[in-house]
C-alpha cells in the first residue's frame, strides 16, 4: 500500500525505516528511483545523478537474522544525500565498501515491487530495478494509488510534478 510512513518497530533496533514528510517528497524519490540511469552500474557516467543508487533485498535471514532486509544503497557523498533528500538522510545508516549509506526499509522496497512493478532478481542478494517503461508504468500507478486513497487532486498534481522532477535529475 502506498503511504508516507514505512517504518517498522524492530524488537532489536526499535523504530526504523523511511517516513516521507509529504507526498511531494514521496513523488520526488519515487521518480528518481524509477529512472534506471540513476542506478549504480547503469553504464552511463555523464549525468550528475547517474550511478547514485541501487536497491537490494539482502537475505539476512539465511545468516540467522529475523528476516530479509530491503535497502537503498547510496553511492554519492554525504552532503549530496543531505541536500537531495532530508527524508532519506534522516533514516540512513553506515554503508560498506563503496556504499556511502544504506537506507533500510523493507516496507518501502516491498511497495516498490508490489505497487509499482519494480523487478526483483536474484536469490541471496536480490537486485531490485524499475520495470520496463518505468516512467509511464510507475507514474500511472502512483496517480491511481493516490486517487484510490481520495487524496485531493491538487496534491496528486503536485506529487506527479515532483515525480517528474526526480525522474529528470
Amino acid at each position: 500500500m502506498v503511504q508516507l510512513d514505512y517504518r517498522t518497530n524492530n524488537r532489536r533496533w526499535g523504530l526504523s525505516g523511511i517516513v516521507f514528510t509529504d507526498w511531494n517528497s514521496y513523488g520526488f524519490i519515487l521518480g528518481f528511483l524509477s529512472n534506471v540511469l540513476h542506478y549504480n552500474g547503469c553504464g552511463l557516467n555523464s549525468g550528475t545523478w547517474n550511478n547514485t543508487v541501487s536497491i537490494k533485498i539482502e537475505r539476512n535471514d539465511l545468516q540467522g537474522a529475523d528476516g530479509k532486509e530491503g535497502r537503498i544503497h547510496w553511492y554519492k557523498a554525504d552532503l549530496d544525500l543531505q541536500h537531495f533528500s532530508p527524508d532519506l538522510y534522516s533514516c540512513k545508516s553506515a554503508g560498506t565498501g563503496n556504499i556511502t549509506y544504506r537506507i533500510n526499509s523493507n516496507g518501502y522496497v516491498l511497495s516498490l515491487i508490489s505497487d509499482f512493478g519494480f523487478v526483483a532478481q536474484g536469490s541471496v542478494f536480490i537486485d531490485v530495478t524499475p520495470p520496463q517503461n518505468a516512467y509511464t508504468v510507475v507514474r500511472s500507478a502512483l496517480s491511481n494509488a493516490l486517487q484510490f486513497q481520495n487524496i485531493p487532486n491538487n496534491i496528486i498534481g503536485n506529487c506527479l510534478s515532483s515525480f517528474d522532477n526526480g525522474w529528470n535529475l
